[in-house]
């Protein structure tokens, strides 16, 4: 399908009697916000999304500070078609996993999330780091629900929301890190943490850097860490998320300096050398790429399409010290393919980077806090019915037996799926085609 198709097939979108093309937004933003602003004031008729052409999906418009942003209704996501950029929303993982205390849906139609880090401290505590509350889970192979989510998982569930977590192959070359970063902000707009509103609470960059990004930036910060401030009170200082892509890791004689994507090299995140090093140990392999990455000659993506680069994204919780320094107090990491989908390891970052290469279209089920005993790693959702992929790449009892468990489900359900045992080839086995209409028929 070329550019011009798939964007008038999945981007239209009507406002009244108005039918209008999403990629205003990209083109002319002046614009775009005109139209949701309209819209917004009037509340008369709701946006209709109009991917799937013979039944619009409602929609809404929310304000998110002097910005409006068009906005899927809860529980929609799977109604938009899978090329949709609205198309997401919470899986059903999420939803067996936590409590109604961890993700509460209001009467207002707003999402209020609880974690489990603290959201502030007691200034006279000092500022030493507090890792061991964003620590990850340990795996169970049966897990109560949880009341609170951890910072891995509150970032999985904006990256399932946002629809990052799945892929058709008209995004190609259009899911840029500007992009995701605006997604993900707009994520946040009706959204709460802790019961305050997420978008205070939670900071990404713009992914724009130029002359005025550091002054912009800092200001953004500043208002932030005040607003934080007041709510939490005297004698209390509070903690700002800041969500980004990981560029480099930086060691001074005494700290260690975090720099993300979209943030000016003046404002990296100081981080004690003790965390890092709690850090590597959490994520071990995904870490181990990253500094590796930094290392090694680029690889040219047309000759190795599945040889392409990895990501690292941070989520960390940060005060603002007396001489304006973002000082790290926890923080969680997720790595995910040059294409930003998620991936556990560098065997899934090579069969997610071949589907791409071949056009299929698939959604990755994150992991959120649990072991994720019978998720499958990839769903191919070009067939007939979704089929689902696995990658057997470890060894060891338990590992074992969440396999043979997975296959019998399979088996008991007399579902098709796909598999890889590494330990029985080193290239993964071709993947299933996608039927033709006649094959369909018969």
């Amino acid at each position: 399908m070329n550019t011009t198709t798939w964007q008038e097939k999945f981007n239209r979108v009507r406002f009244g009697d108005l039918d209008v093309n999403r990629t205003v937004a990209d083109s002319d933003p002046g614009l775009w916000q005109q139209y949701l602003q309209r819209a917004y004031v009037s509340k008369v008729i709701p946006p209709m999304c109009l991917c799937q052409t013979q039944e619009p999906v409602a929609m809404y418009i929310a304000r998110l500070g002097d910005t409006y942003v068009l906005k899927r209704r809860p529980k929609t996501g799977h109604m938009h078609h899978s090329e949709c950029e609205s198309h997401g929303g919470i899986s059903r993982a999420a939803n067996d996993l936590y409590t109604d205390e961890a993700i509460i849906e209001r009467a207002d139609g707003k999402v209020d999330h609880t974690l489990s880090v603290p959201l502030s401290t007691i200034e006279h505590m000092g500022e030493s780091s507090m890792d061991e509350a964003a620590a990850p889970p340990r795996p169970q192979t049966a897990s109560p629900k949880r009341p609170a989510m951890t910072l891995r998982g509150f970032l999985n569930l904006l990256w399932e929301e946002a629809g990052l977590a799945s892929w058709a192959p008209g995004m190609r070359g259009k899911r840029t890190l500007t992009r995701v970063y605006w997604r993900l902000t707009s994520e946040l707009a009706d959204r709460l943490v802790g019961g305050e509103d997420a978008a205070m609470r939670v900071f990404v960059p713009s992914g724009f850097l130029d002359d005025d990004t550091e002054k912009r930036t800092r200001n953004q910060l500043l208002e932030r860490f005040e607003n934080l401030n007041r709510l939490h009170g005297a004698n209390h200082k509070g903690i700002l998320l800041i969500v980004g892509e990981l560029r480099a890791i930086k060691s001074t004689a005494r700290n260690v300096a975090l720099r993300l994507k979209g943030m000016p090299d003046s404002l990296p995140i100081w981080t004690p050398p003790g965390s890092i090093e709690r850090l590597r140990a959490q994520w071990p392999a995904s870490m181990e790429r990253f500094d590796r990455s930094k290392h090694s000659q680029p690889v040219q993506a047309s000759q190795h399409p599945e040889a392409r680069p990895n990501r690292m994204f941070i989520i960390a919780g940060v005060q603002l010290s007396q001489q304006g320094n973002l000082n790290w107090r926890y923080g969680a990491a997720m790595e995910t393919t040059e294409d930003f989908i998620p991936i556990d390891s560098q065997y899934e970052a090579r069969i997610a980077n071949a589907l791409v290469a071949q056009h299929r279209r698939f959604e990755k089920p994150l992991r959120y806090d649990g072991v994720a005993a019978t998720f499958p790693d990839f769903v191919l959702t070009d067939m007939p019915q979704p089929m689902p992929l696995e990658i057997y790449g470890f060894s060891g009892p338990d590992y074992e037996a969440r396999k043979r468990e997975k296959i019998a489900i399979y088996t008991k359900e007399g579902k098709p799926f796909w598999y890889w045992d590494v330990a029985q080839s080193k290239l993964p086995p071709v993947f299933p085609m996608i039927p033709t209409k006649n094959q369909n028929e018969h």
